[in-house]
């Protein structure tokens, strides 16, 4: 238990840093924020919704794909996305999980997954640089 002074509350939860506090406060939207993107995403219809989130797994498929190709490490940060990519490939519970990448891609998840660490071990000539590689780094 500990004494949160913020609120004057004793609670179970585990405490967390200045440091963990201020980074969380930084990413989240404060309520004009929010209220802009409700508008926003009012105005859109389901299909260009629905569009949006499939481009975002596309570029989420192509992400880990280029991760986890990449050979020459140069920072101690590319160890950790590798890491991260790998996990994530693997079934690890994320925002979004490569299930459910997978699902709304319509691709088969197993399949998917073999095609990735083919990418990964060879880029040139596999089935991902041809297709999702292929697709998604000319749109740009």
């Amino acid at each position: 238990m500990y004494y949160d002074a913020t609120t004057s509350t004793a609670t179970m939860a585990t405490p967390i840093s200045i440091r963990q506090r201020s980074i969380l406060n930084a990413k989240l939207p404060d309520e004009k924020e929010c209220r802009i993107i409700d508008d926003e995403l009012s105005e859109r219809t389901g299909t260009e919704i629905e569009a949006a989130w499939q481009r975002l797994c596309g570029y989420m498929l192509m992400d880990a794909c280029k991760t986890l190709a990449c050979r020459y490490i140069r920072k101690k940060d590319q160890i950790t996305d590798k890491r991260k990519a790998k996990e994530w490939l693997h079934g690890k519970e994320t925002v979004v999980t490569f299930g459910e990448m997978c699902l709304t891609l319509g691709l088969d998840e197993e399949r998917t997954r073999k095609a990735v660490e083919q990418y990964a071990a060879q880029p040139i000539g596999s089935p991902i640089n041809r297709t999702v590689m292929g697709v998604l780094c000319n749109e740009d």
